[in-house]
């Protein structure tokens, strides 16, 4: 397995997503930066990358940020578990 640094920015506001990627291109982020829009796509994102590495290992994203004002998936992908 890949042992590489992919980060995962999960954002509604289109204009605080912009700032998140801009500010990685400033700081010269190399790693790769996947934006999704809420909650239940970041889980889906997550569990896609599980099921795609060919051992029982965590997904590949090793730095996960969250829109903390989610009121039902953000709290459900913090602690883990996935929704209906």
């Amino acid at each position: 397995m890949k042992n590489r640094l992919e980060i995962l920015v999960a954002e509604k506001d289109p204009n605080d997503a912009f700032l998140l990627r801009r500010a990685f291109i400033k700081g010269g982020v190399k790693a790769p930066v996947h934006f999704v829009q809420d909650g239940q796509e970041a889980i889906d994102y997550l569990s896609t990358e599980v099921v795609s590495n060919s051992t029982a290992a965590a997904s590949s994203s090793a730095l996960l940020l969250l829109d903390l004002e989610w009121p039902e998936n953000s709290r459900a992908l913090a602690n883990g578990v996935s929704t209906p």
